[in-house]
Order: structure tokens, then C-alpha cells, then sequence
């Protein structure tokens, strides 16, 4: 095992993002330590199987530098590269760290545990190598992280598959593709999350904010007041008590915006809000505020958004 840190990177949105989020941890990790750090590019995640062929190209750089620990970022393509990375590499694989903190050469690490109701602390004595992803919305000050100056990079995005791959993917033939209806979606994975709060009535208020996710291809959140209430499950929470989202676009429907609600959102591309109340905190943050009940704006952008689809399918049978 050698002392190098190896931070695996893919290109496209979102991953950039993810990226530059895998770069800061690794330098905090490399620094800490010591140890130089090389910048392994796998290559785009939006290549037609990209788990698998990104999952060949970084066990490729860790067979050839034998670093002690390798860094990926967030989302289901790093979390599988991560798990065929790990299946054939004896190392201790941390998913989604949340925190990381290096003092006297020990590494500790943060992560959810119990549905994210408890931090797990985990220290890394370094007697094997380290394989870590990182949970949505950690390392968020990461957006500005540069590659440092000394650190060597290792250009994967050209590199074909092997004969192995190349095999599974002759064997693979996509069927069809099927969305998940809203519900079933991790708001930590979607790129649209739609949210409800205490302003949603109740249960038939999130019937209406489930249609609309599924309507635009996203997952349901909710406040943890909604929670709380017994509107919809405890998974679906949103914010400090429970989960960290980073969507291309999060629409918060009658939520207020507490601190904790806020803090859970840091990382959104865009956020939308509506409610009711024109001094909601939520208006402070969001991209764009809409000061309506939520009935007055949900029924009507659904019924947009079917007549759409359905000039669309009119078009393109």
C-alpha cells in the first residue's frame, strides 16, 4: 500500500459538482496525512453503462498505484463504482461521509446511521487502504475546490474496456426504462425534489405534491412539521434530522424554512417556494418565491403539465 491519496472523478452535470466535492475531501484527507494526492478522471457518467465501465477504469488506477486510500463523490453512479471497486479490493469502505477530520495522522469520519437519526464515528488506523463516498451535501464550502498545484492526474476517460466489459455489455440489452413512482425515490439520488410542509394541509395535500414529482420525474420530501403530523414517512424528511439533499431543482411547498430545513437544502441547484405567508424565511433562500396558497398554485401547474404531455404525445406517438 502506498501513501497517496487517490481522489476518482467523473465529468457531467451533475458530477462536476460531485467532483469538486470528492477533490476537497481528498486534499483535506491528503494534507492532513501527508501524503500526495493523484486525480484519477474516470471519464463521463453519462456514457451508456457508466457504473460498469467507470467501476473497470478505477479499479485499473488503484491496481496500478496501490494508493491508501481512493475518495469517489455522491450519487448511485459513484455509490455503485464504489461497491465494484470494493468487491474486489481489501480495503474499509465508508459510504456517504459526511464529515472528516485528520489530527495527529488519524482520520476520523462521519456518517449517518439509523436513517440518519445518529452519527457513526469511525476512525481509520490506516493498516489497509480506505475507500469513501460522500453523503449528498457534505462538503459544501467545495464548489470553488481547485486541483492542487502538485497533484499528478491520471486521464482514464479514453481508456476502452477490456475484454470482461466488453462482454457484459455484448450480453445487455435495455428492454425498457421505467421510472420509480415518486414515493420509491431516495430524495438524496433525485434531481428534482418536491417538498412539502405544514402548509400542505395533510395527506391530500402530498397526494397532489406526488403527482407532481412523478409528473416531472422527481422524489417526495416533506418538513420534518409534515413528518411530525403523520402526513408522510419519516424517510422522506428533509433537513438537519433528516436528510441532505443536493437536486438540480427543490420546490418547497409550505414550508416556512426553518434553520434545520435549510440547512438541508444548502446544496439544491435551484430552489422554488411557495407559501401563503410573504415573511417565510424559505423567500430568503429560494431562487424564486411564489406568495400563494398552495392550492391556488399545485392544481393548475399539474393540469399545465398534462396538457404538455399530452401535445407532446400527439406529436410524438
Amino acid at each position: 500500500m502506498n501513501h497517496e491519496v487517490m481522489v476518482a472523478t467523473c465529468s457531467g452535470p451533475p458530477e462536476d459538482l460531485a467532483g469538486r466535492r470528492a477533490l476537497h475531501a481528498a486534499v483535506e484527507l491528503a494534507d492532513g496525512l501527508g501524503w500526495p494526492l493523484v486525480h484519477a478522471r474516470l471519464g463521463s457518467a453519462a456514457e451508456p453503462s457508466a457504473a460498469v465501465r467507470l467501476a473497470q477504469r478505477a479499479r485499473r488506477a488503484v491496481a496500478s498505484r496501490d494508493p491508501g486510500a481512493v475518495v469517489l463523490g455522491t450519487g448511485p453512479v459513484a455509490r455503485e463504482v464504489a461497491g465494484r471497486l470494493a468487491a474486489g479490493w481489501s480495503c474499509a469502505l465508508v459510504a456517504d461521509c459526511c464529515r472528516l477530520v485528520v489530527r495527529g495522522g488519524v482520520a476520523r469520519l462521519s456518517r449517518g446511521a439509523l436513517g440518519n437519526r445518529v452519527t457513526a464515528e469511525i476512525e481509520w488506523d490506516r493498516t489497509g487502504p480506505l475507500l469513501l463516498t460522500l453523503a449528498p451535501g457534505a462538503f459544501e464550502d467545495a464548489p470553488g475546490a481547485v486541483e492542487p498545484a502538485g497533484a499528478e492526474v491520471v486521464d482514464l476517460a479514453d481508456v476502452v474496456e477490456d475484454d470482461e466489459v466488453a462482454g457484459i455489455m455484448a450480453r445487455v440489452r435495455i428492454l425498457r426504462i421505467e421510472n420509480l413512482p415518486a414515493k420509491e425515490i431516495d430524495v438524496r439520488d433525485a434531481e428534482v425534489v418536491v417538498s412539502g410542509g405544514a402548509g400542505a394541509g395533510g395527506v391530500d395535500g402530498f397526494a397532489l405534491l406526488t403527482a407532481l414529482a412523478e409528473r416531472v420525474g422527481g422524489a417526495v420530501g416533506a418538513s420534518r412539521a409534515a413528518v411530525d403530523l403523520g402526513w408522510i414517512g419519516r424517510e422522506h424528511q428533509v433537513g438537519n434530522t433528516g436528510k441532505h439533499v443536493a437536486p438540480k431543482v427543490y420546490v418547497a411547498v409550505g414550508i416556512s424554512g426553518a434553520s434545520q430545513h435549510l440547512a438541508g437544502i444548502r446544496s439544491a441547484g435551484a430552489v422554488l417556494a411557495v407559501n401563503k405567508d410573504r415573511r417565510a424565511p424559505i423567500f430568503e433562500t429560494a431562487d424564486l418565491g411564489v406568495v400563494a396558497p398552495m392550492d391556488d398554485v399545485v392544481p393548475p401547474l399539474l393540469a399545465r403539465l398534462e396538457t404538455i404531455a399530452g401535445d407532446r404525445d400527439r406529436l410524438d406517438p
